[in-house]
């Protein structure tokens, strides 16, 4: 767990610099300063361990733990992944192109950052929550592990990099387990489903191990069955290490941090109970149909006669309308929170098209559907049947970006004259 870098990566010479721009590398300086500021990362997980460990010899498991100790131990395993994840590939580029010593190829660059990304904001909350036994983590968990960024072929160096991210992470993870069992005296139906998935967990990462053969490069088609098992090993070794510490996520019920909303203050979200409760389902007594439009511009769409036949095809053609109301349960608990506003220079603003949501500017660090969301970033939730139609994909996504004025009503039914 060593993330020592030497002197000569971040001042490479006249002929690694050469070589490096022949063969279409970046200087890899600003991903080195990441590496370097994250390496506390490390520190973290070593104080969060024997603590875990500490807590289990005491008979204190994940069920009974404090809100405090849970946040802090699951945004400590995430931000320490995440680096592991990172510093692997950087260490594996250099390794196996050492003429190249502080120059990575650009989509390395680019997977490195998602990873490295998100680290800062989970040292933080970890932080945050160390000494504080209330403390819960702004957001939906569990956490989705960042996209691997897909290229073909994929790097030998990437794979060697998440088979070395990939043991680390899967022996902690299953030192996690472990604790968690040794302290948990009566949940056998949880204990059992952690005992199958750890060792479902680690039997599919030994066979990717033991497909690889260092020194040795792989057929094309056994690189792709290798990167296939151990991609699928991280993401659930990344979850596991979630779950072990957040129980509720075991059994399948979301995790949202929320607040009570306050007595009606004049803010529209004032009345709208966002997570504790859930909002009514398609079919469900008190479902509304406008429960995704942004709720300062909801009585302008209820009068529109094109819009409520437009809510219609977009409810019934949502395959998973459940999870589309659980992301919108976190953003109107978001908002609820002060961690997002749809209120910019005293004005609020929709989203063009159905189902016209509101348009949010992030206010402080909150982790929503799996996006850990900066401030100043704007975001609206995307959410559009529109293509279903012509056999395409039901569309259901946090659209990022910035977004500018028109007068344009999209209704997004997939029919001419849809504007």
């Amino acid at each position: 767990m060593s993330n020592q870098t030497t002197d000569n990566h971040m001042h490479p010479g006249f002929f690694a610099r050469m070589r490096a721009f022949i063969r279409g590398e970046i200087s890899a300086e600003t991903i080195e300063s990441y590496r370097t500021a994250g390496g506390v990362a490390y520190s973290f997980f070593i104080e969060a361990e024997k603590k875990r460990t500490d807590l289990a010899d005491g008979g204190t498991s994940p069920w009974t733990m404090s809100a405090g100790d849970r946040a802090y131990f699951t945004a400590v395993w995430i931000g320490f992944s995440l680096q592991t994840l990172g510093d692997a590939f950087i260490k594996a580029d250099y390794d196996l192109d050492p003429d190249t010593v502080g120059f990575v190829p650009r989509i390395t660059a680019e997977q490195v950052d998602l990873f490295y990304s998100h680290v800062a904001d989970f040292l933080a909350f970890a932080a945050a929550a160390a000494d504080n036994k209330d403390y819960v983590l702004p957001g939906h968990l569990p956490f989705d592990l960042p996209e691997f960024v897909e290229a073909d072929p994929c790097p030998l160096a990437h794979l060697v990099a998440m088979l070395a991210a990939g043991r680390v992470m899967v022996e902690h993870a299953g030192i996690a387990v472990s604790d968690a069992l040794r302290a948990t005296k009566d949940r056998p139906a949880e204990s059992a489903a952690l005992r199958s998935r750890i060792a479902a967990l680690q039997s599919t990462h030994d066979s990717a191990q033991a497909l690889h053969r260092d020194g040795f490069v792989p057929t094309p088609e056994m690189h792709m069955r290798i990167e296939s098992q151990i991609k699928s090993v991280i993401q659930e070794a990344f979850l596991i290490g979630q779950l072990v510490v957040q129980p509720n996520l075991l059994s399948g019920t979301a995790y949202n941090h929320h607040t009570v909303p306050q007595a009606s203050s004049g803010n529209p979200f004032d009345n709208i109970f966002t997570h504790g409760k859930r909002l009514p389902r398609p079919g469900k007594p008190g479902f509304d149909l406008f429960c995704l439009t942004s709720p300062s511009h909801i009585s302008q769409f209820r009068r529109d006669p094109k819009a409520g036949p437009a809510m219609e095809f977009l409810w019934t053609h949502d395959p998973n309308p459940d999870e589309t109301l659980t992301i919108q349960e976190s953003i109107l608990a978001a908002a609820n929170r002060g961690d997002i506003s749809d209120r910019q220079n005293g004005k609020t603003a929709c989203y063009s098209c159905c189902p016209w949501g509101a348009i949010y500017l992030v206010v402080r660090p909150v982790n929503l559907a799996g996006h850990l969301m900066r401030p100043g970033q704007e975001f609206v939730f995307d959410v559009s049947a529109e293509e279903t139609e012509r056999g395409g994909p039901f569309r259901r996504e946090l659209l990022i970006g910035r977004f500018s004025s028109t007068t344009k009503t999209d209704y997004c039914t997939g029919g001419e004259g849809d504007d």
